[in-house]
């Protein structure tokens, strides 16, 4: 049996056997996908490359989300609006060194509008300006009711809101460099806890910077206890966060360790500041950066806070009694193993023993003073068997140091 042919069954209904006729026109070719990576495989010239848009080297990148953490009452937002008043009058303030007046917004959702004058105010004294000076460059903002920027209504995904809508309007209109945002935990309704959500709030104040060339400062707490400075993990809630900014700074208060070593009253302590970097994609990590609060007296007679640059002073040297204290202690050792002459952040780190004694600021020249004055670093057996480094004193701890093990091996074998 012969099967007919799409023409003849065409044919026999009476229709014309031309393809165009019988197929119709062919469609109009789909629109395409707009394309989903860029490519390029020519050579450049180092020197053409522009130089990334700076506003303050090392804090504030056009187009980037940045992130300061600290817990209550350490005067994150105070430095917040002193960085305002940096960034309006194109004033240094500590190395936070603004290359030109630009003009800074910042959204505080906590302090009111005649707060945030007294503050700024205040820290207007230590540029010798006055609220004239600014120029108009620094815009307060406050929230009429709740600031939510994005929500996440009952059985939906998230929104953004008006409040976000309008934010971006005033960006526009008044052609803002700089956007801080404090405190972060006011502005958005996801779970602090969930990457997905803290993410997607981030990637939402990032499009935001992108599309309007502006660099955003989140200001945010960190979790419940004791924060190490520079930790990048002592941000409350998801990691995420972290992985979204592009450079973070941790704001903690002076420790104990750190006021032996600058010789500062344990009663002034809480008066000194540090800032650490955390995370710093474009930049090197830098030293501590300090500031000191101090109080001054505005023109209403209200005696305000302001944070000063403070240049710590060099740390205190091991003395020799201090050198005997500490190799006491690495004679005992950490539950019968020895410190680890890593400063690092672990149990064995001789990093603890340091603080204990006030040498963290100088951990390393201390450290080479132990060992100038007996210890040593040797590699020992652990209780499970591996081999680590430890610091020990007149042979102690008493543990299997692998060189001792080695002579009697020798010793036997002769």
């Amino acid at each position: 049996m012969t099967v007919p042919s799409p023409e003849d069954v065409l044919r026999a209904a009476g229709g014309t056997c031309e393809r165009a006729d019988w197929l119709g026109e062919p469609p109009e070719a789909a629109p395409k996908a707009p394309a989903a990576f860029w490519i390029n495989a020519e050579s450049w010239i180092e020197a053409s490359i522009p130089c990334r848009p700076w506003i303050v080297p090392r804090y504030l990148l056009r187009g980037t989300v940045s992130l300061m953490i600290g817990p209550p009452g350490v005067s994150k937002s105070l430095l917040a609006l002193t960085w305002c008043a940096s960034l309006a009058l194109g004033a240094a303030h500590g190395d936070f060194v603004p290359l030109a007046p630009s003009r800074a917004a910042i959204l505080n959702a906590e302090d009111d509008h005649d707060e945030q004058r007294r503050r700024i105010g205040a820290a207007l004294r230590q540029f010798g300006t006055t609220p004239a000076d600014l120029g108009g460059h620094l815009m307060r903002m406050g929230a009429f009711g709740i600031a939510t920027l994005m929500a996440k209504p009952r059985d939906a995904g998230f929104i953004l809101t008006d409040a976000y809508h309008e934010l971006s309007r005033i960006v526009i209109e008044h052609k803002i460099d700089t956007l801080i945002l404090d405190p972060m935990a006011e502005l958005h309704e996801a779970d602090e806890n969930s990457n997905g959500e803290l993410r997607h709030f981030v990637a939402a104040l990032r499009a935001l910077a992108v599309e309007h060339k502006i660099a955003i400062l989140l200001v945010h707490h960190t979790r419940k206890g004791a924060v190490n400075p520079g930790d990048m993990d002592a941000s409350r809630g998801a990691s995420a966060l972290i992985g979204a900014v592009r450079a973070a700074w941790t704001m903690t208060t002076m420790s104990e360790s750190d006021a032996d070593n600058f010789n500062i009253p344990k009663d002034r302590r809480s008066y000194f500041v540090r800032l650490d970097d955390a995370k710093a994609n474009y930049s090197p990590f830098g030293a501590p950066r300090w500031y000191e609060k101090t109080v001054v007296q505005i023109d209403n007679g209200e005696m305000v806070p302001a944070l000063i640059p403070w240049k710590a002073p060099a740390p205190r040297a091991a003395s020799v009694e201090d050198c005997a204290r500490m190799l006491a202690e690495i004679e005992v050792g950490v539950k019968g193993e020895p410190y680890s002459p890593r400063v690092a952040r672990q149990k064995r780190s001789i990093r603890g023993l340091l603080q204990r004694h006030g040498h963290a600021a100088s951990a390393h020249e201390t450290l080479d003073a132990l060992i100038e004055a007996g210890a040593e670093i040797a590699s020992f057996r652990t209780a499970g068997r591996k081999i680590a480094q430890g610091l020990r004193h007149a042979g102690k701890p008493a543990v299997e140091w692998l060189d001792e093990a080695d002579d009697a091996s020798r010793d036997c074998a002769s």
